[in-house]
């Protein structure tokens, strides 16, 4: 099989992205697998904080002393 790619920049900036996107994935495959080993230990704190919760305690620290 012949090859032939008019345009060589974009075969190298195709193949540029595959290669980041592969990083990125194996990135997340490893952060998963790092967080299902640590379930035995507790976290300190929260992690996740809702924003309505958040907004809650803004209003309370900025509302003037009585």
């Amino acid at each position: 099989m012949d090859l032939y790619f008019e345009s060589p920049q974009v075969f190298m900036a195709m193949l540029a992205l595959l290669s980041v996107s592969a990083a990125c994935l194996f990135t997340l495959y490893l952060r998963d697998e790092r967080r299902s080993r640590r379930t035995t230990v507790p976290s300190p704190g929260r992690a996740f904080v809702r924003l309505s919760e958040y907004r809650r305690e803004a209003e309370r620290r900025d509302r003037p002393a009585a």
